[in-house]
């Protein structure tokens, strides 16, 4: 298996890495942007999408660029470098990509249009209060009455709900399974309550009352195979931007060592500190492995092979990043844990993002009810 970048992958990382990084690699500037609302700088959103960034998923004839897993792999790992607050994960990959999964031509044409020219934010109004990390939704359910549809329903968390000009809701079909309806921000009948998240980031408790809503794709189609796709290739990409995170926090712990004195010597003379940022590298590069192999999973393989990746990858996310993080933590000291250092941020993020769509445990037990089908995993055939 070949993990390398060609010419053109490494040109994208290097510009998105140059965009980002100036705005965020200053850490101060970062916490002005979380605290007021969106909670993302829309200037850079539209920057983004001047770069191609926002359609990068999405195929020509949709108004995108039409990359592959890779390169968009590429662009969550370069946002979790510097916890670059705006939505891609969110907007792009999980509520674009089921667009571009499940929706008419015209749909995908007017919405994933005006998401790529940054015109327009989407969100993935899905988890319920009480439920989580399923594909099919029951509390929110559906009402057709004749070509009309209504939503009625709580959805909660829904990230950067209260932003979003249109919502794409997962509902329960009044003849079983799950649907998706597109809800504009405006519509009748809608409540969007907005707040903070742990890692400093936006989300939204939605409440629909009789919401008109309409149909993704075709009127009273079943898409819980499709939500759940589309969740498991968003887990991966969500293990890309924590891999990007994890880097960042072994260069500063590393670089740590190499300055803070203690005794008259710096930190890394001493072989135990030193043993344990070595155990740092080799989480992170179990994770790398992971990242980039479950990336071209996507690529190659089918729902089911996805749908393993995903767990697998997900499960080391989760052990691999809370080991990077707490021992970037005890490394740094009692600095680790003040607001103004950014090393608490990065952690945090990483526990969002493992509790996000699915923790460590959860994996374990997706993995363990598919144990007689693990050679979905066997790389040599992907």
């Amino acid at each position: 298996m070949d993990f390398t970048y060609d010419d053109e992958q490494v040109a994208l990382r290097d510009a998105v890495r140059g965009l980002v990084g100036k705005a965020y690699n200053d850490y101060e500037h970062r916490r002005q942007v979380v605290k007021a609302d969106p909670g993302f700088d829309e200037q850079q959103w539209a920057r983004l999408a001047e770069m191609g960034v926002l359609g990068l998923p999405f195929s020509e004839e949709d108004g995108g660029v039409g990359a592959g897993p890779v390169e968009i792999g590429i662009v969550c790992q370069e946002l979790g470098r510097t916890l670059a607050p705006e939505p891609f994960l969110a907007s792009v990959v999980l509520a674009g990509g089921l667009v571009a999964a499940a929706g008419t031509a015209e749909q995908r044409a007017e919405v994933l249009g005006a998401l790529a020219s940054g015109e327009s934010v989407l969100a993935f109004a899905h988890d319920e209060p009480g439920r989580r990390w399923g594909a099919s939704a029951e509390k929110v359910t559906a009402t057709q009455d004749g070509d009309a549809w209504t939503l009625s329903g709580v959805k909660e968390p829904v990230l950067h709900g209260a932003r979003a000009d249109v919502l794409v809701v997962s509902a329960a079909l009044p003849d079983g399974g799950t649907g998706a309806f597109l809800v504009s921000g405006d519509a009748e009948g809608l409540t969007r309550t907005g707040y903070a998240t742990y890692d400093g980031g936006r989300a939204a408790r939605v409440a629909l009352e009789g919401t008109p809503g309409s149909p993704l794709g075709a009127p009273g189609l079943d898409l819980t195979a499709s939500i759940a796709t589309v969740l498991d290739i968003t887990r991966i990409m969500a293990a890309n931007q924590a891999l990007g995170a994890m880097q960042t926090l072994l260069k500063a712990t590393t670089d740590y060592l190499k300055s803070r004195k203690q005794f008259g010597v710096t930190l890394n003379t001493f072989q135990a500190l030193t043993f344990r940022a070595a155990d740092m590298y080799t989480s992170l590069e179990l994770t790398h492995s992971l990242v980039d192999w479950s990336t071209m999973v996507v690529g190659a393989g089918s729902p089911e092979e996805v749908a393993a990746a995903a767990a697998r990858v997900s499960l080391q996310v989760s052990r691999g990043g809370r080991h990077v993080g707490q021992e970037a933590i005890q490394l740094h000291g009692g600095i680790a844990m003040t607001a103004e250092y950014n090393v608490g941020m990065f952690v945090a993020h990483l526990t969002a993002l493992d509790h996000l769509f699915g923790d460590g445990d959860h994996q374990v037990r997706v993995l363990s009810a598919a144990v007689g089908d693990y050679d979905l995993l066997d790389p040599l055939e992907v």
